[in-house]
């Protein structure tokens, strides 16, 4: 059996090479725009990023994210269901494993690591993953609000917990 151990770091104490391997990730899991400058710098906007090493790579990632007023208004919005700050202070964000690893029950891991850290504070998740739609409501998220289309619309769901 794999040692799956989770490693936890703030962005301003990660090695860029792991910051890296984020970005890639996340550009490769398509779920947002693949700009690498801008992915990178939301990443260094995280509370916490969570990452699980298999011996030299990193095979999945998520971020406890700080979202901006504007992004929480426009998906309240869009989903019919407000997210304010005072409610909902972090964004559970960036969830990917690696394709090469997929069915291996990691998703949950990474999920449940983000609830840890966000200590009790109450979180917003938005996906349009078959696979998140059942990972998320394991891990305590309830769907708010109605489905909506993205800009490349994609059908997303907003789950809060």
């Amino acid at each position: 059996m794999q040692d799956d151990s989770l490693v936890t770091c703030p962005p301003s104490e990660c090695p860029k090479d792991i910051i890296a391997r984020f970005v890639e990730l996340i550009c490769q899991g398509g779920a947002i725009p693949g700009d690498p400058v801008k992915v990178e710098n939301r990443l260094r906007n995280a509370k916490a990023l969570v990452y699980l090493p298999r011996g030299e790579e990193i095979i999945g990632i998520a971020a406890l994210k700080s979202p901006v007023e504007s992004y929480r208004a426009r998906i309240g919005e869009s989903a019919g269901f407000p997210i304010p700050e005072k409610d909902y202070p972090y964004e559970l964000g960036y969830v990917v494993v690696d394709a090469s690893m997929q069915g291996q029950n990691l998703s949950p891991k990474l999920v449940n690591a983000i609830v840890a850290l966000a200590a009790g504070e109450r979180l917003f998740a938005t996906t349009s993953s078959a696979a998140m739609h059942k990972v998320l409501p394991r891990a305590g998220f309830v769907k708010g609000g109605q489905e909506y289309k993205n800009d490349n619309g994609e059908t997303l769901s907003l789950y809060v917990r």
